[in-house]
């Protein structure tokens, strides 16, 4: 008999992104208020004789070493103090209901769910914070997967600052079926910002900055957006948060798929009260007033993207749901 745990690990919705800069290193600086989705795939961990091996039937997701959740329980394993007892080897199963490459954090999401079942395996007792430092080596992301709820994250991704929302709102995610690169729209984004500051003479002015390429955290009257985001959320403010969504990579990834803005386009016709590019795309998220209009929508939007979904807000990130033994044959 071997234990087996089952992780949840929720999609992840930028509802604000803004790119405030980019480290030496490489990695952009962004504020961006996250927020987790009831969109799950699901992670199943067990103990396995030998290394990590992991498995997976969705096209697109690798099942070798590159594997985010792989990476995620190495990075775990060698994070353990020296002389500390090795632990052994795990098989993950990663059951995909997130679109891959989507913008809505489905890799990040399957490595937070691992990190939390190999702690719960190997008995580490590593809290959040802990893993969460492992993580996000891995990727930028993986803190906010392992926090869920709604939360502000600066840095590049790390420093997450909770925010207590309001009554769980919902909308609709549509995926129009093709895979974008996020290492390919940041490039284009630095290529818009060097364009945009050429043509502003390297002058970049004040909070309103240049419109459409940077500075995204601010509104017109200088107040910033993941802060009014918050207060909008806080207060239930459907309309509000309708006005307040926005995505500083949107024209990159519009350049390199112009697709994408149309399937915004058709989003808005649909009726959706606001609608955002999800993370570096290509998926769209439509805001509804409430699920009877998140239906509705869904229903209008059928045949516009083969992935379609109602999705709501939701108040966690990846959990254990289930934790069996299993005979080994």
């Amino acid at each position: 008999m071997t234990a087996l745990l089952s992780i949840e690990a929720p999609a992840k919705l930028n509802l604000t992104l803004a790119v405030n800069g980019r480290r030496p290193d490489g990695y952009h600086l962004i504020e961006s208020v996250m927020q987790a989705l009831d969109l799950t795939d699901c992670v199943e961990l067990a103990p396995a004789s030998g290394g990590t091996v992991v498995h997976c039937t969705s096209p697109g997701v690798p099942t070798d070493e590159t594997n985010l959740a792989v990476r995620a329980v190495e990075a775990l394993r060698a994070a353990l103090p020296p002389g500390r007892q090795g632990p052994g080897g795990l098989e993950i199963r990663i059951h995909k209901r997130i679109p891959v490459a989507a913008g809505l954090g489905g890799g990040s999401a399957d490595a937070a769910a691992a990190l939390i079942g190999a702690n719960a395996l190997w008995g580490l007792g590593l809290d959040q914070r802990e893993l969460a430092r492992i993580g996000v080596r891995i990727g930028a992301d993986v803190p906010f997967c392992l926090h869920g709820g709604t939360a502000i994250a600066r840095g590049i991704g790390e420093e997450l600052e909770p925010v207590p929302a309001a009554a769980p709102l919902c909308g609709v995610v549509v995926n129009p079926g093709f895979p974008v690169s996020t290492a390919a729209v940041y490039r284009v984004y630095d290529q818009l910002y060097a364009e945009a500051m050429a043509g502003a003479g390297g002058n970049d002015n004040g909070p309103v900055g240049l419109a459409g390429v940077t500075h995204g955290r601010f509104l017109p009257d200088g107040k910033g957006r993941a802060a009014a985001m918050a207060e909008a959320l806080g207060r239930g403010d459907v309309d509000a948060v309708a006005r307040l969504l926005y995505n500083d990579l949107e024209p990159a990834a519009v350049r390199l798929y112009p697709q994408i803005l149309e399937l915004r386009q058709r989003v808005l016709e649909a009726g959706a009260l606001g609608a955002v590019m999800c993370g570096s795309g290509p998926s769209v998220f439509g805001l509804a007033a409430d699920e009877d209009h998140a239906e509705a929508l869904a229903q209008s939007l059928k045949g516009v993207a083969p992935f379609v979904q109602v999705c709501r807000f939701r108040p966690d990130g990846c959990r254990i749901v289930r934790s069996q033994e299993r005979v080994q044959h």
